[in-house]
């Protein structure tokens, strides 16, 4: 299980050692604030969760001539990882934009506040494409992970099209369809890069892609149809690091959840199935057991 209590809070010097053509400094007042804020608490995060897991996993699904050792293994996820939240600020920030709902801003933003959220997402995203370079692995497999980070930038532009779209229909969840497939395009952008990263099967890397889409699908329609303290996406981001005792977060009982979500939490554990078929997994790993136990998330409490 990889150790995430070190670097997960220190977002400046996440950022600043990625910059390679700017120094942090050098951003403009507007937008440094936006960009530290728009960067999740690593431990809280699920698609940072999902990368780091499916890096575990998938190292042993992986060939053992192209897979890290277990001393390598963090060096070669901590970056994928770091992209990762990057990229997640940058969801964020672009969502906020459109909608005025993300963490930066309660309401609506006005021309300038766009302008500089604006800017700190494309900072943000290429910050991201900044830490696939820094992936200690072989030209080949670099290039992999940019075609994976490339797929995922082109499918979430996509999505911010359609959400951005007056007519697109809010959801029985009171979301966008194509809202919450950005969020949802970048769990699987987030679970791909991570295995991908680790020299993880073609078979392998898909049912982590489903896992990851089904998922967080069922984890953002929860946590906006449910008045709840915690957001679910942390709760499930605690149990895939590891970091949260069953103990602590089960009550017992089952809440109502809406037929989408249920629908959504059935194709993750299917896609469990798959990753199980695909070979080299074993279902009674540690890691494994935390992405089924996350599958019953939206179910528990702190």
């Amino acid at each position: 299980m990889i150790d995430v209590s070190e670097h997960s809070t220190d977002q400046h010097r996440r950022i600043a050692h990625l910059n390679t053509h700017s120094r942090w400094s050098e951003l403009a007042p507007s937008v440094q604030p936006l960009v530290t804020e728009s960067i999740p608490a690593r431990v809280e995060s699920f698609p940072a969760a999902l990368c780091t897991i499916a890096g575990e996993i998938g190292s042993d699904a992986a060939d053992e001539y192209v897979r890290p050792t277990n001393d390598d293994l963090e060096d070669v996820l901590e970056p994928v990882v770091t992209a990762v939240t990057l990229l997640e600020g940058y969801v964020t920030l672009r969502l906020a934009v459109l909608h005025g709902d993300g963490k930066t801003t309660a309401d609506t933003p006005n021309a300038s506040d766009r302008d500089a959220m604006l800017l700190a997402s494309d900072y943000l995203h290429a910050g991201s494409y900044a830490a696939v370079a820094e992936t200690p692995v072989s030209d080949q497999r670099r290039l992999e992970l940019y075609r994976v980070s490339i797929g995922g930038s082109s499918e979430l532009s996509h999505r911010f099209l359609g959400a951005s779209d007056a007519t697109s229909a809010p959801d029985e969840d009171g979301d966008t369809v194509d809202a919450l497939e950005a969020r949802a395009s970048l769990a699987e952008t987030a679970g791909v890069i991570g295995a991908t990263a680790v020299g993880t099967p073609t078979e392998t890397r898909t049912a982590l892609r489903r896992y990851s889409h089904a998922m967080m699908s069922a984890l953002v329609r929860h946590s906006e149809a449910t008045a709840v303290d915690a957001d679910p996406k942390t709760r499930a981001a605690r149990v895939l690091f590891g970091t949260t005792q069953r103990g602590n977060v089960y009550d017992g009982a089952e809440t109502t959840v809406s037929p989408a979500v249920e629908d959504a939490l059935e194709a993750a554990r299917e896609s469990l199935g798959s990753l199980v078929d695909s070979g080299g997994i074993d279902a009674t790993s540690p890691a494994f057991t935390r992405l089924e136990r996350a599958t019953h998330l939206p179910f528990h409490r702190d």
